[in-house]
């Protein structure tokens, strides 16, 4: 019983930390990222159906690399063409967050440009006319961050020593699958290393 609440406690201060290591500002989207979910699945054809939203992707960068007064009313109607094609709303975020993710894949979108581009993701739905009126994105940096401050997190654990054995085993592994138990991106922290003693 001592044993679990030690676990416990570490995965509530895991969480507490990686939410605080990062000073970025963190905005989440609640979408389980289950690969076997056919929500999932249902999400992915309609992102395909959609073009992969290369126009909101097209609109996106042009946005951040002018002002906001400034109008690009084509690029806006064909971007919402294709949102539209989106039937779930749900998806419909999860696709915006695929087109910021790439974009900042790039690495052309940094400082101020890259948070207009948040901005305006998160708005386009509403923009457009459609459900729902925002989405909550995050980003790739934000996932970074996340797992990175779980990793400082149990690397501070292991230096206190207070886990041994299978009970630091069992922590690692609850670290590593601590944002999917939350509905929080990546699923799964690779960067965590698992102990190999027993």
């Amino acid at each position: 019983m001592g044993r679990i609440m030690i676990v416990g406690a570490i995965s509530l201060a895991i969480l507490f930390m990686a939410a605080t290591v990062c000073s970025s500002r963190i905005m989440t989207i609640t979408i389980a990222e289950d690969a076997l979910n056919p929500q999932t699945q249902s999400c992915q054809q309609q992102f395909q159906q959609a073009q992969q939203l290369r126009s909101c992707q097209k609109f996106l960068r042009q946005r951040s690399q002018h002002d906001e007064d400034q109008q690009i009313p084509r690029e806006v109607q064909q971007c919402c063409n294709q949102l539209e094609q989106i039937q779930d709303p749900q998806c419909r975020c999860e696709g915006l967050m695929k087109v910021v993710q790439k974009e900042e894949q790039t690495g052309q979108v940094q400082g101020r440009q890259r948070q207009q581009m948040l901005q305006t993701a998160q708005n386009l739905p509403g923009l457009c006319r459609l459900r729902p009126q925002r989405c909550e994105i995050q980003t790739m940096q934000d996932e970074q961050c996340r797992c990175e401050g779980i990793k400082q997190v149990m690397q501070q654990e292991q230096e206190r020593g207070e886990l041994q054995g299978r009970e630091m085993r069992e922590a690692c592994k609850t670290a590593q699958s601590l944002p999917g138990l939350c509905r929080m991106s990546p699923h799964q922290c690779h960067n965590i290393p698992t102990p190999t003693f027993f």
